[in-house]
Parts: C-alpha cells; sequence; structure tokens
C-alpha cells in the first residue's frame, strides 16, 4: 500500500541548530550576501538597433577585395556580420537521376562556407589596422567557443548543412529519380542538371567590441577616423568541389566553368551586406564619452605563415608573435583537395564508392563521411629560449585536456588543438599570457601520426601547417582619435563619469582618482 510523502517543516530548524565554528568561517559577516533580497544593478538608459551599412568600396565577390565604413550615426558599435546570398548554381550537364552512372559528377561547397569564402577580414582606422583575422581563425573560434545548444543554429548560418556541402546525404523528391534506383539522388531540374539550392548565410564577425557590452567601439567618439571593415574573399574554384564518378571509384576536384551551366561567379553570390548592431545611449552619457581619454583592452588575433608538413620529415616550425599571448591554435590540413577546407584529418573525405559500403544501392553511396580520418598530429612540443616549455605532450591533450580546463567547449570535430595561458581564454579579463615580444627563437615541432605518414604512400596526401595565437593589446581613444600599444593607465580626467578598464572613474573633491 502506498503511502503520501511528508516533510516537517520545524525539522529545518534543526539544520540551523548546527551552526558551529566551521560555519562561522563560511557564513555571515559585513560582506555576506542574502539570497532571498534581491538588489537590482541599473543601468544608464539606452536602446540597440540593427543597421546595414551602405557605404562601400569595390566589388563584393568571389575573388575581390570590398570593404564597407562604419557608421557613426550609433553611439556604440555591438556586433556586427557578413550576410550574404548564394544563388542556386546548376551542373552543366545533365547526370543520370542517380550519381551511381560512370561519368556522374556531384557539385557540392566547402565546409564551413563563409569561414572560407574568408581569405582575410581586417577593421581599419584611417588605414591601419586594428584587428584582423583569417579562415582558420574562424575555424579555431567557434570549434572551442560556440556552446552545443548554438553550434546547430550557426552550422546553418555559415553554411555547413548537407544540402550544402553533402547533397547525396540528403535525398530531394524528383520525379526525375527513378523508382528503386541507386542511392545518391540529388537535386535536379527539369532537364536532368543537379542544382545546388540557393542558401541565405550569416557569419558574425568575431572582432574585439563583439566580445562584451564593455568594450564596444565608441563610434560616436571617432569623429576624426575613418572606420572600415576590409574583406578579402577567395575564388570560387577555390570553395566550389566536383566529385566525379568513374569505373566504381569516385574523385574529387576543384570546379571549372566547364563543370557549371552559367561559370559567371558575378551570378552566384549576390545581395552581399555588412549589419551592425549599434547602441544608442541617452545625451548626458554621450557628451561624457569623449571627455577623456580612455583605454580599451582588446583582442587581436595573429596568424603564423601557412608552412607545407611533411608528415615522414615534419620538424620545428620557428612561430613569431608578439604581444601578450593568451592562448595558441593548430592544426594540420588536409589540402590534398584544394577546394575542400576545414579538414584537420588524415582523410581527404572522397564520397563513399562501393568499397566503403558494399554495393551502389547501399544508402550511403556518394556520401562524404566529413568525420572520418584521424588527427594528423601525435604529439607536440613547445619551444623557446632553447628550453622545453612543453615536450611531446599528446594530442589528446591539446584536443580535450587543456579545452577542458581552459575553453568554453571542447571541438566535436578532430585534429584542432589549443594550448591556453589563460585560466580562461575566453574571458574579457586578463587570467594569465605570456609576452612573445619578449622572447626569441620559439619554435613548435608537431610530430605526425602513424595514420598521417601511411596517407602519403596510400593516396599522395599534402598537408600544412596552420598556428594561430590571441592575444591582448590596449588602444586608447583620445581626443576623437584612435590610437594602440599604450600602456595601462590608471589616471582618470576631469567630467569623467563612465566605467572603464573594470574601474569607476569619480570626481573627488580637488583632486581625480580611480577608486
Amino acid at each position: 500500500m502506498s503511502t503520501i510523502c511528508s516533510s516537517n517543516l520545524t525539522s529545518g530548524f534543526i539544520d540551523l541548530a548546527t551552526y558551529d565554528e566551521q560555519e562561522k568561517y563560511l557564513y555571515g559577516g559585513p560582506d555576506a550576501v542574502a539570497y532571498f533580497v534581491r538588489e537590482i544593478r541599473k543601468s544608464t538608459w539606452f536602446t540597440q538597433v540593427p543597421v546595414c551599412l551602405s557605404s562601400r568600396s569595390g566589388q563584393a565577390g568571389f575573388g575581390q577585395q570590398w570593404s564597407v565604413s562604419i557608421s557613426r550615426a550609433g553611439d556604440y558599435l555591438l556586433h556586427t556580420w557578413l550576410r550574404l546570398t548564394m544563388n542556386a548554381i546548376t551542373a552543366a550537364t545533365a547526370n543520370a537521376t542517380v550519381a551511381s552512372t560512370s561519368g556522374n559528377t556531384v557539385l557540392r561547397w566547402s565546409r564551413n562556407l563563409m569561414h572560407n569564402l574568408i581569405s582575410e577580414c581586417a577593421i581599419t582606422f584611417n588605414d591601419l589596422v586594428a584587428a584582423r583575422f583569417d579562415n582558420y581563425h574562424l575555424d579555431f573560434w567557434s570549434a572551442f567557443t560556440v556552446p552545443a545548444g548554438k553550434r546547430n543554429g550557426y552550422n546553418n548560418m555559415i553554411g555547413n548543412i548537407d544540402a550544402l556541402t553533402n547533397p547525396c546525404a540528403v535525398a530531394f523528391p524528383s520525379p526525375a529519380q527513378l523508382a528503386g534506383a541507386a542511392a545518391c539522388q540529388v537535386n535536379v531540374d527539369a532537364n536532368g542538371r543537379q542544382v545546388l539550392p540557393a542558401a541565405t548565410l550569416n557569419l558574425p564577425l568575431p572582432f574585439f567590441y563583439s566580445r562584451d557590452s564593455g568594450i564596444a567601439l565608441p563610434t560616436a567618439a571617432l569623429p576624426y577616423n575613418e572606420m572600415r571593415i576590409n574583406f578579402a574573399f577567395r575564388n570560387l574554384s577555390d570553395l566550389l568541389t566536383v566529385d566525379t564518378y568513374n569505373n566504381g571509384v569516385w574523385s574529387s576536384a576543384p570546379v571549372a566553368s566547364s563543370n557549371l551551366l552559367n561559370p559567371d561567379a558575378n551570378q552566384i553570390m549576390s545581395n552581399v551586406n555588412v549589419w551592425a548592431n549599434y547602441a544608442i545611449v541617452s545625451n548626458d552619457e554621450r557628451k561624457k564619452m569623449a571627455c577623456a581619454p580612455r583605454d580599451i583592452l582588446i583582442e587581436q588575433v595573429q596568424t603564423a605563415p601557412v608552412q607545407n608538413f611533411n608528415p615522414n620529415t615534419s620538424g620545428s616550425i620557428d612561430i613569431r608573435f608578439s604581444h601578450s599571448i593568451k592562448a595558441l591554435f593548430w592544426a594540420c590540413r588536409n589540402m590534398t583537395v584544394t577546394s575542400s577546407w576545414s579538414n584537420y584529418t588524415t582523410d581527404q573525405h572522397l564520397p563513399l564508392g562501393p568499397a566503403d559500403c558494399v554495393s551502389e544501392s547501399n544508402a550511403l553511396f556518394g556520401v562524404v563521411d566529413y568525420q572520418a580520418g584521424t588527427d594528423p598530429i601525435v604529439n607536440t612540443s613547445l619551444i623557446y629560449e632553447n628550453t622545453q616549455r612543453i615536450y611531446q605532450m599528446g594530442s589528446d591533450y591539446f584536443s580535450l585536456v587543456n579545452p577542458w580546463f581552459h575553453a568554453p567547449v571542447i571541438p566535436l570535430e578532430t585534429g584542432y588543438h589549443m594550448y591556453s595561458y589563460s585560466l580562461d581564454f575566453y574571458a574579457i579579463d586578463p587570467m594569465g599570457s605570456t609576452n612573445y615580444g619578449k622572447l626569441t627563437n620559439v619554435s613548435i615541432i608537431p610530430a605526425a601520426s602513424n595514420d598521417a605518414i601511411a596517407s602519403v604512400t596510400d593516396y599522395s596526401a599534402k598537408y600544412c601547417f596552420i598556428t594561430t595565437a590571441l592575444n591582448n593589446n590596449i588602444i586608447r581613444i583620445s581626443g576623437g582619435k584612435r590610437t594602440k600599444n599604450v600602456p595601462p593607465t590608471v589616471s582618470c580626467y576631469p567630467r569623467c563619469n563612465i566605467s572603464w578598464m573594470g574601474k569607476q572613474c569619480k570626481i573627488l573633491p580637488r583632486h581625480i582618482s580611480c577608486m
């Protein structure tokens, strides 16, 4: 017979009666917090508005350089993102209703399409580069910072979806497809030509001002600066791959104009815009924005020159960085198929053939297994000043253990490595770094794995080694202009009553100081 659960409220007083010496250390005191009386932390009055940046120069297209001017109509720049449309792409010739017939081809975009579209992106002040990043940083940043709850949405934003990167993994219904035909049914038009669908894509630009509202860019305080965001886009052939099936074997290569019904790349990418999210503040706060110099702690990205990586003769690679380095990121890119990016494994990511999935009628036929392959790096050493900072540490440490303790996320995919000098490299506040500007002869030594060595013999694999770094720097906004590399300041100035660098400036009788 079931009983009714019960609890005696007065028994809680017994818990309170256990208060002793240890509890005196843990609880109470003049600075104790009452969890049942919430103190509201007020903010200044503001609003935020998304705006499309309309002043631009250059041509926004594949293989082109393009820039937009940052408007000073808003007070603070909070976020920026690139938004564009990839129009549908139609193959030049008609395949059979399925791609299992010899000679048939399948078009697919590179993974992390919006990442790899960007060869380089930089923000400049009067043509001086304040911060920049490339596709490699975008790969590392998303791998180590995008949480699981946002991962699917982020993949949709950047075009990392099967409809674009793995069309054989998606069954598009078409009257041209035959009942009971083999797998790898791709989207086709009325003439049997494959069509990669159109998609509207968005790329959040991870500049320093987007990290926290406390370091938003005070655009209204910079009337004498021409602020621009500059883009260098890759060529279409660097991003689009054509898979060809012949005699039971798939092969992949960068797309050629002969593979496309309309090879005009200018008609593929359209509606390219940069959107910005601005904060608009009250008149009182706006008047105080430019009343005094302000130092802002920012983050910058450095990328070492890309090095060829031969698994049979892998050796020391010099890395020459500067400033206070918070974290290092590195990977070994498999560049056997040059148009296939974001592949840091020993597998060249070809579609699955009959040898991989038993027969052409298997549902996996033609599907690209992006999870295939292992880490090309088995261990890594970090050497500087002729001292072994880290010696032959296994990749499991750099891919799993170190991000477990010092990063928001452990990468879902193979081949990403990081080493953090900071307790939390994602934190805005300084929590540890090493000044690489004071070091000489810094080198990193990645050791190739057995699978990487074997891949050179198996399919003539080609690799390159990428190293990037995240560093802190300080910019000063003074007199409506921006300077950088300024030592931290602890003094305040008259009529300044805004928070900066975690401290509140207050005007005190007869002198000014920081609290």
